[in-house]
């Protein structure tokens, strides 16, 4: 059986798919979706896909106020996978956050725009 929730969520966010950035590198579902296949690989997907139950986030939203450290949240508005009101919820609770909105992109941001995701992270390293 394959993990036809993983491919959909690439094609979801790539609309179809494409290659590398060059263009010569396997397609998005083989880089994401081969470490899933096989016995092994199955059974480490629906371990991760287990451990994403929202009652974990729920167990620790009440520290997010706790946090001190810089933190930046860089999220993809079309993102089907979790919803770009949860960056908003998560922004507005971490005090001193810096919330990125990255136009077009979906929840794997760092293949729909990894120019723009690099360009946030430097930004923010060096304090810009």
């Amino acid at each position: 059986m394959q993990h036809w929730s993983l491919t959909k969520e690439i094609r979801t966010t790539h609309g179809n798919i494409r290659y590398d950035v060059q263009g010569s590198g396997p397609p998005l579902v083989l880089v994401h979706g081969t470490p899933w296949l096989g016995t092994e690989g199955q059974h480490a997907f629906y371990r991760q896909m287990a451990q994403a139950d929202q009652k974990y986030t729920d167990e620790i939203e009440s520290r997010y106020g706790d946090v001190s450290s810089p933190t930046l949240i860089v999220w993809g508005e079309n993102d089907a996978w979790i919803p770009v009101n949860r960056a908003h919820m998560l922004h507005k609770a971490i005090p001193g956050s810096r919330l990125e909105l990255i136009p077009g992109a979906g929840h794997l941001v760092q293949e729909d725009a990894p120019t723009h995701l690099l360009a946030c992270i430097t930004d923010f390293l060096r304090g810009e």
